[in-house]
């Protein structure tokens, strides 16, 4: 592509950006995504303003996050696998969460897989946090299973996480997002 073509296209992205910022001033998503573009533009100072100001007047306390999809249009400072059972998340801010199974007795619920590079995850916007569960079909009396898969997409990249509850089917074989520690 012809730099000056690029140059005026990148251009009016950011006045776009910048547009959809002015036109809705409470969507927080769209403030993170113009940091983004102003942090991948060379005007850092500019991003981390937005970002402190979106931390400030957004008040993200650990009670205010109740589902993983919550965390879409946050801006996402690190992730952290801990083992096979917990997936944390902190938050431009400090906050924390966690993906994680409080295990009981006759119950095994672990990340089985994870698809895509944590790292994408990480100083960026998400920009898509889902949850999707299947439940096995061959189930019989005695054993019971769980699969739960979370979906992450920024601007970097999309990450799943497939997660596995395996029980006697009294159990639960379920992920809580919780507030981390």
């Amino acid at each position: 592509m012809d730099k000056e073509l690029e140059s005026w296209l990148d251009k009016e992205y950011g006045q776009a950006l910048a547009s959809a910022c002015k036109d809705n001033p409470s969507d927080a998503l769209s403030w993170n995504v113009y940091a983004d573009w102003l942090l991948d533009n060379g005007q850092t100072e500019d991003a981390d303003t937005i970002r402190q100001t979106i931390a400030i007047t957004t008040n993200v306390s650990e009670n205010k996050l109740s589902s993983v999809s919550d965390l879409r249009g946050k801006w996402i400072s690190k992730v952290e696998q801990i083992g096979d059972d917990i997936l944390q998340f902190t938050l431009a801010g400090g906050d924390v969460y966690r993906l994680c199974h409080h295990q009981d007795c006759c119950e095994s619920v672990y990340i089985e897989d994870v698809c895509g590079q944590l790292s994408d995850l990480e100083n960026t916007t998400l920009l898509m946090a889902e949850e999707a569960v299947d439940r096995s079909e061959e189930q019989d009396e005695y054993s019971s299973r769980t699969w739960t898969f979370y979906k992450f997409g920024t601007i970097k990249g999309y990450v799943t996480i497939r997660w596995l509850g395996e029980s006697n089917g009294y159990y639960s074989e379920s992920v809580d997002f919780e507030p981390g520690r």
